[in-house]
């Protein structure tokens, strides 16, 4: 071990949870385009969901770990979580239809999907 710790890469952790939404937003469009096998679709929304999670704790833990950050803890802390919110509230979402039982998606929310 050194004197310096190792310096680590924020932003390459950052760029996966965004890399994540992404994911997420494709299955969720994959899914209303395409409304079928609909228990397959909603576990990989969830499986994105959970990857998000990890992703959030680990920059969390790598904060908790570093001394010196290349930008605000609390601005990197803040851009984690709501990154992962917003795969939080896609989860929420596909959930929702499930417990409701949603049998087909209304054209409104198609077209959200679609832009």
């Amino acid at each position: 071990m050194g004197i310096f710790p190792k310096q680590i890469d924020f932003f390459e952790v950052l760029e996966r949870a965004a890399e994540n939404v992404i994911k997420a937003t494709v299955a969720l469009q994959d899914l209303f385009e395409d409304y079928t096998d609909i228990e397959a679709k909603v576990k990989a929304v969830y499986e994105i969901e959970q990857e998000g999670d990890i992703l959030t704790h680990e920059i969390i833990r790598k904060l908790n770990q570093t001394f010196i950050t290349p930008i605000d803890r609390e601005d990197i802390q803040a851009l984690a979580t709501n990154i992962d919110d917003i795969v939080d509230f896609i989860w929420g979402g596909v959930d929702k239809m499930t417990v409701f039982r949603i049998e087909t998606p209304t054209k409104d929310v198609l077209q959200l999907a679609s832009d």
